[in-house]
């Protein structure tokens, strides 16, 4: 795998050669391909589940969206709160595409807190900068405390009733 920051280069210039610099609809690109990852993700944890849940199922009449809503999706839980972690803490700190390809008053919230860490002679202001980082991250934390009990459930859960 490539790493990220050797593709900004190339990317780029390809963003500026098409002329899509400073476009609100380019962030769907950018979307499409965190959703490459999350669909990949699903993928791997419904692979993970026997067939033999499947054919059970059937043989007890369920329909498909019986065995997609009240068998598959409770098994997969622990993915779908990783895949809403996961897109929410790229949103959240999304800053080198909005610093490369938005000018002007149209960048997000994490290039208008980077803004706030130098003052007027360019020196770096420290304490700004820790205070950012745990404004930053808090709601990262707090949402997988909120849903750490997912995870739990999501690692325990199996083909047992009940």
């Amino acid at each position: 795998m490539i790493p990220y920051m050797v593709t900004i280069i190339p990317l780029y210039l390809l963003i500026v050669k098409i002329k899509l610099v400073d476009q609100r609809w380019l962030w769907l690109l950018f979307g499409l391909q965190r959703l490459l990852f999350i669909i990949f993700l699903f993928r791997q944890y419904f692979s993970t589940i026997p067939i033999s849940f499947e054919e059970s199922a059937r043989v007890e009449g369920a329909r498909r969206f019986q065995i997609f809503f009240l068998i598959m999706f409770p098994l997969v839980q622990t993915g779908v709160v990783i895949a809403g972690i996961f897109t929410f803490q790229w949103s959240w700190s999304n800053y080198v595409m909005p610093v490369l390809f938005l000018t002007g008053e149209k960048v997000t919230l994490a290039v208008k807190l980077a803004i706030g860490y130098v003052d007027i002679k360019e020196n770096i202001l420290y304490n700004v900068g820790m205070a950012g980082i745990i404004y930053y991250t808090l709601p990262i934390v707090i949402i997988f405390f909120a849903l750490q009990k997912r995870f739990i459930a999501g690692l325990l859960a199996g083909g047992l009733k009940g």
